[in-house]
């Protein structure tokens, strides 16, 4: 478009513009012949130069002549492996390379001339590209399904891609114009959106359906591939109404084509345009390619009208387009492949039959021009009546009033009105960029563009050199180690691959106190939290800092000393207490009760932990003579009884009963337990193994039973009435009773189980409950818990 523009620049003070829209409308072979028409305001210039000279788009639009011909066996260029299930679009740019969207795979895949397998990958994960559009200013759209659906946008020299767009719903195809405007079909909406970007600001409007689903000419049905001309013609592959709708640039109402009157389309899907301005649409339920010729629509591909997945037939295609070389490429969407299709005949036809002639008289130029076109045009402008008589098959005359004027000039390759403008190509279109050469070719009046190294493309257009004026951020310099690769020399305080990350010199530095880093242009600094610290990185702290560090250390050291005080007094006195018996200054009472306690732990550790066992497990083993203050303890795995007494210092012990072993004799016990002093102060001891009572004063005399649980014949003394006893394994309390007294002793002793009063008591703490005539106790095994059942913790 930038090249037509400079175009009318340069021929708008030589000629005078014709009013053709008039003439065109609903004409579309003279539209095509008059390949050159430059919307200005509401006239078109019209310059007779061959569709050559018009400017390449990024597209190909091959020029063939009406006997051309594909094979119509096609090979397959991407099958279900590099492009997956069901592709639907594709994108040939000038350069031939292959562009297709990979549904399945949520990406598009890039094939490079002559490559088999894809070499290059554009990924849209975690979506799918739906549709894609290479613009001619390298860069690359892609419709992203989604929910909202948009469209990126990529640099063809850089791998990232921006959000230029949110549509909403995915655009089933994209088209860029010559003004790089941008429309998206919109399938399922019924309509086509074109949008305007202006710097930043970009601004949609609708230019073809209104969102209804309907046959009007103002409406869509299901819109697919759209394809766009130089005069801003739109054209819609209108599949639900099964036509090809046109819209003349600004118009709201199209134009029907619907193919021949009895073999018309089928839900068309794709639609491109050849050099000609001769239509290829993609006939999706007829299962094939068909073009647009002077004649009507003839079928170019899968001709047979049946779906297939031979090489010859086709199934649900979507979309095509022509590489360089004429060849046809279908997206075979049902089949999931793309099919190649080889252009094998292209002849020129006979320029007599094809001849577009215009002639002036008086001051009259005369131009002979051959086109591929079968209908025969005659221009004739002359400047004796200002008027222009356009005759179109020798039967179609219109009058205009505007006059196209010529100024003559000696050398026909001279133009202008003072015969200084060279009409060649070159200084006409002046066509080549980037400092490229243009050649004329004098014989086809054609030119062709010689590009320096690291530009291609027909007008050297595509810059593939690896050092471009961007490639290096930030002021580097780049330098070019091959055809492809370079390396950035940058300037201090930037890196990366391009020079596009900034140094970050806090990186090896660290603040103190707390302070934050900052990196800047070439160096680096510290934000202190507040004025208490100075230094390059805030690691000194100012005098009054230095005294509240002081005072504040010193509080927290007094209140650590203070709680280890207190720790260890705390700690200290558990030790006197339960370690050796110490008590703080009590009364009397209390110490005389310490000091039976101590008494009874502090004597021979092995027998008091026996004669202590045994308080638990084997009925009261100890005993306290009040009257001689003696404290009696059994010890059952001595196999004797031992008396300390509670007025002596010393802790020293006595053995009363039993000489430390195990036999049945008188005066020998095995396992002694309870134990009980008779107020004449003689001492009965339940012999456990032996079952047995034993009476000890000067000797021990059996009382009660003869080795035999459960049997006694004898009673030695009838003072012992009543007295309870731990008797047998089973821990059972026994009461047995003379039955009579007398001198000689007790007979007819009579046993009696006494009631159990613990068998539902349970002592909490680990205290043991104590079985009494007609109730129970329990025995703690301290002073830490109170209660019937001790089941409370003292305050201590």
């Amino acid at each position: 478009m930038l090249l037509e523009k400079e175009l009318h620049r340069k021929t708008i003070q030589h000629y005078r513009g014709i009013d053709l829209r008039s003439l065109i409308e609903g004409k579309p072979l003279l539209r095509t012949y008059l390949q050159a028409c430059l919307p200005y305001g509401q006239t078109f210039l019209f310059v007779h130069f061959s569709a050559y000279f018009i400017e390449s788009e990024s597209f190909n639009q091959p020029k063939f002549d009406y006997n051309a011909t594909w094979n119509p066996n096609a090979i397959t260029v991407a099958n279900i492996s590099s492009v997956g299930t069901t592709p639907t679009n594709l994108f040939i740019d000038t350069n031939n390379t292959l562009y297709i969207s990979a549904l399945g795979f949520h990406r598009v895949q890039v094939w490079f001339e002559g490559y088999t397998i894809p070499t290059k990958t554009y990924s849209t994960i975690p979506n799918s590209p739906y549709s894609v559009f290479v613009s001619d200013d390298e860069a690359f759209y892609a419709s992203i399904d989604s929910n909202p659906s948009y469209i990126l946008k990529w640099n063809l020299s850089a791998n990232h891609s921006i959000n230029i767009l949110n549509t909403g719903v995915s655009c089933y195809s994209l088209f860029v114009d010559a003004e790089n405007n941008l429309y998206c079909s919109m399938n399922t909406l019924h309509l086509v959106t074109k949008t305007v970007f202006n710097n930043s600001v970009s601004l949609t409007r609708t230019v073809a359906g209104n969102g209804s689903n309907a046959s009007l000419s103002s409406m869509l049905s299901g819109p697919r591939g759209i394809f766009v001309d130089r005069c801003l013609t739109l054209y819609v592959a209108d599949c639900g109404n099964n036509r090809i709708a046109v819209f003349q640039s600004g118009q709201l109402n199209a134009s029907s084509i619907l193919g021949n009157l009895t073999d018309q389309f089928q839900c068309p899907s794709g639609i491109t345009m050849d050099a000609d301005g001769n239509l290829f649409i993609v006939d999706c339920n007829n299962f094939r390619i068909v073009r647009s010729t002077s004649g009507g629509f003839s079928c170019v591909v899968g001709c047979t009208g049946a779906a297939g997945s031979s090489s010859d037939k086709l199934n649900q295609p979507a979309a095509l387009s022509f590489d360089s070389y004429g060849n046809l490429y279908v997206v075979d969407t049902y089949n999931n492949r793309v099919q190649k299709f080889f252009l094998t005949k292209n002849m020129p036809i006979t320029p007599s039959s094809n001849t577009v002639q215009t002639t002036t008289t008086a001051t009259q130029a005369s131009i002979s021009h051959t086109t591929d076109l079968k209908t025969t045009f005659y221009f004739t402008a002359t400047t004796s009546d200002d008027s222009t008589t356009i005759l179109i098959n020798s039967n179609i005359t219109q009058q205009i009033s505007t006059v196209f004027r010529a100024s003559p000039c000696a050398n026909s390759s001279i133009i202008g009105s003072h015969c200084n403008i060279t009409s060649t190509p070159c200084q006409i279109l002046q066509p080549c960029k980037n400092s490229a050469n243009c050649t004329n070719n004098v014989t086809t009046y054609t030119y062709i563009c010689s590009c320096l190294p690291g530009f291609n493309g027909t007008h050297c257009e595509f810059d593939r050199r690896p050092c471009k004026p961007n490639t290096c951020s930030n002021h580097g310099t780049c330098n070019a180690t091959s055809n492809t690769t370079f390396i950035c020399t940058c300037l201090v305080g930037w890196q990366g691959v391009q020079c596009e990350l900034a140094v970050d010199y806090c990186a090896n530095v660290t603040c103190e106190n707390k302070a934050v880093c900052r990196s800047l242009s070439n160096d680096y600094e510290c934000g202190c939290i507040s004025e208490s610290y100075t230094g390059r990185h805030c690691e000194q702290t100012s005098s009054t800092q230095v005294v509240h560090q002081v005072v504040t250390k010193t509080i927290g050291y007094i209140g650590i000393v203070a709680i280890i005080i207190c720790v260890s007094f705390i700690a200290l006195m558990d030790i006197l207490k339960f370690g050796f018996g110490m008590y703080p200054k009590e009364k009397k009472s209390t110490q005389k009760q310490k000091r039976k306690r101590q008494l009874a732990f502090s004597d021979d550790y092995l027998e008091t932990t026996s004669c202590f066992e045994h308080w638990f497990y084997s009925g009261r083993s100890l005993y306290v003579d009040h009257v001689n203050n003696d404290l009696y303890c059994a010890l059952g795995d001595r196999d004797r009884v031992i008396k300390a007494s509670l007025n002596s210092s010393t802790n020293l012990t006595t053995t009363v009963a039993g000489n430390g072993t195990s036999d049945s004799a008188v005066n020998i016990m095995d396992t002694p337990r309870g134990i009980t002093i008779h107020p004449d102060f003689s001492l009965h001891v339940t012999d456990y193994e032996n079952s047995r009572v034993q009476l000890f004063e000067l000797y021990s005399t059996t009382i009660m039973g003869w080795g035999v649980d459960k049997s006694a014949s004898t009673c030695a003394d009838s003072s012992i009435k009543g007295m309870h006893c731990i008797n047998n394994k089973n821990n059972i309390t026994m009461t047995y009773t003379c039955t009579r007294s007398c001198s000689a002793g007790c007979q007819d002793v009579q046993y009696e189980l006494a009631t159990d009063y613990c068998a539902n008591v349970t002592c909490e703490n680990k205290a043991i409950c104590r079985s009494l005539a007609n109730d129970y106790e329990s025995e703690c095994i301290s002073g830490s818990y109170t209660g019937r059942h001790y089941e409370h913790t003292s305050s201590t």
